[in-house]
Formats: C-alpha cells, structure tokens, sequence
C-alpha cells in the first residue's frame, strides 16, 4: 500500500509513504481502513505500557486463575483511565479532575 503527498511545498520532493502489511488491499476503502488500523498501534503500546509500568501487572503475586483474571480486569481498566486523563490533558490542557472521566475514587483506586 502506497500514497504520496500531492502538494508538496515549492522547491521539496513529494513524501511517499508505504505500509506493509499480510492483508490484502483491492480497494481504496480497504487501504483507508488498514491505515486506520495501524494509526491504533500507537495507544495500543501506550496502553500496554500504562499496564505493565504504572500498574506494575507483570508483578502481580496471585495465585489463582480467576484472581488473576479479575486483577488483570481491574487494571485494565485503570489503565484505560489514566490514557484517558493524560491524552484529555494533551488536547485540553489542564483540566480539573472533576471535569474528566476520570472520577475522585477512580483516581483513589488508581493511586492506592
């Protein structure tokens, strides 16, 4: 899949951008939806980084399957809230916590 810049400024080459991927593209709607896709990439790592470093999941000391699955659950979840509240604050900048979505006992939760 390939697309290129159509106006790049005076006196600049055109910027070609190429995404390899296993799927097969026939269509433009197809190309569009890979590169929505691959444009997740990013908060997807980001999400999984939240999980491992600020909940510290890989260090979890539980013993049973379903346990586990609960922390896992939980810790997602917080996960989730605390992207929100930092890319809330990229776009808003700073906001006051009670106007997010992340709420006073989240943020206790989270912190703990």
């Amino acid at each position: 899949m390939e697309t290129k810049e159509e106006n790049p400024p005076v006196g600049e080459e055109e910027i070609c951008w190429r995404l390899l991927c296993s799927q097969e593209i026939n269509t433009a709607q197809d190309a569009k939806k890979m590169i929505a896709y691959y444009c997740f990439r990013w908060l997807i790592e980001r999400f999984h980084y939240v999980l491992k470093q600020a909940r510290e999941v890989e260090e979890l000391q539980i013993s049973t399957v379903e346990a586990l699955k609960n922390a896992i659950v939980l810790q997602s979840w917080l996960a989730c809230k605390i992207l929100t509240l930092c890319y809330q604050t990229r776009t808003d900048g700073d906001v006051d916590l009670e106007k997010t979505q992340f709420e006073a006992q989240d943020y206790e939760i989270a912190y703990q």
